[in-house]
């Protein structure tokens, strides 16, 4: 799979897109770069996605809305709460290209999905260190 840099790199896909949906793209991934830089980047669908682990988070500009698409369903329900004009379908959100002021709602959301994911790494780490035999300390576990 391609990046996301070697997509947009591709001028005739970026002469699709007028000024305003470029505008909520870049903003978008730039976002996503500077906080996610370990989250894989790449495209689905013709679409900027990134994946960490079992999430993913993925958006696109069309003529009039600005799409974001995830499987957290709790940044969903959180985005619902914010964002009064936006339109919901099955894991997606859609608001106005007019609408830049929805931004920080939606990097709200995308840290909401990392925040998720970080708590799932913070079980496993702890399920790894729990003390499964009576007898055993967990400084003897490490030891082994």
């Amino acid at each position: 799979m391609e990046t996301v840099t070697d997509f947009l790199g591709k001028l005739e896909y970026l002469d699709r897109f007028n000024n305003r949906q470029k505008l909520w793209l870049h903003a978008m991934v730039s976002f996503m770069r500077g906080a996610f830089p370990n989250w894989d980047e790449t495209t689905f669908c013709r679409m900027p996605a990134y994946r960490w682990h079992q999430k993913y988070i993925a958006f696109s500009a069309t003529k009039d809305y600005f799409s974001f698409y995830t499987n957290d369903m709790a940044q969903i329900l959180y985005l619902k709460k914010q964002l009064v004009s936006a339109l919901f379908g099955k894991r997606c959100v859609r608001v106005s290209l007019d609408r830049t002021e929805e931004l920080p709602a939606f990097f709200e959301a995308c840290r909401g999905v990392a925040h998720w994911e970080r708590q799932d790494n913070l079980h496993a780490v702890r399920a790894k260190t729990v003390n499964r035999s009576n007898n055993d300390s967990i400084a003897k576990r490490l030891l082994q």
